[in-house]
């Protein structure tokens, strides 16, 4: 298959993530954006999704950015996308009728109105509410709303759902995913202690970043690095 049709979070949420952020760190090429807090933004938003796994990605992301250049020095070659790739969730093509029926739905966009929008965005969509307050719709299959995998955020048919069916349209697959508080508090949990390091050490390690500038612009640099990773 070609590499455009493979999605990975663990490249989206967590390589991609992290090097965004050390770049910022080391060249400071746009000054007007906060990445950090962009990457959050994207945690939220997986959050949101019930895609606790890929919010756990982001918040490694940040994590091996704040433990500083001598750390990202430290991982070995491919084994951080590794461990990133077990907490990529398995799609399936093996679609229930139920499902195949609304598929035709994939790409619908539902609004909401601003109170409810307030309440997805302050609950995380929810979270922490009481049962009553979730779409009971959710018990019957065939009426779980399908949203499309390259809309990362659908409000409207995301709200107060016990369940989302993720569908893949290019490679026709999906995937369910349901409301898990137990995950929800694990996870953060975590996004409250990195938050914290970075608003107490993030300027710091980011002058770390900024001090070895010149050596990761160095050729010498890479071709050591490099040659340290087939070891």
């Amino acid at each position: 298959m070609p590499f455009y049709t493979k999605k990975s979070k663990a490249l989206e949420n967590y390589l991609v993530v992290r090097n965004t952020i050390i770049d910022q760190a080391v060249n400071d090429f746009i000054k007007e954006v906060d990445f950090f807090e962009t990457s959050i933004e994207l945690y939220k938003k997986e959050i949101r999704m019930f895609n606790y796994g890929a919010a756990d990605q982001v918040l490694d992301a940040l994590d091996d950015f704040l433990k500083g250049p001598e750390h990202l020095f430290s991982l070995k070659g491919i084994e951080p996308i590794i461990r990133e790739g077990k907490k990529n969730e398995i799609f399936s093509d093996d679609i229930p009728k139920e499902i195949k029926c609304n598929l035709h739905t994939v790409d619908d966009y539902w609004l909401l109105n601003p109170a409810d929008l307030d309440l997805f965005i302050k609950t995380d969509n929810g979270h922490g509410l009481p049962e009553i307050a979730f779409n009971a719709d959710d018990d019957k299959l065939e009426n779980i709303a399908i949203v499309n995998q390259e809309i990362l955020e659908n409000p409207g048919k995301q709200f107060m759902r016990k369940r989302v069916v993720v569908y893949d349209t290019y490679n026709k697959k999906y995937v369910i995913r349901k409301r898990n508080q137990q995950k929800y508090e694990s996870v953060k949990k975590r996004y409250q202690e990195i938050s914290t390091k970075f608003s107490k050490s993030g300027k710091e390690i980011t002058e770390q970043y900024r001090q070895y500038a010149k050596t990761f612009h160095s050729q010498d640099f890479w071709n050591d690095y490099l040659e340290q990773q087939k070891g």
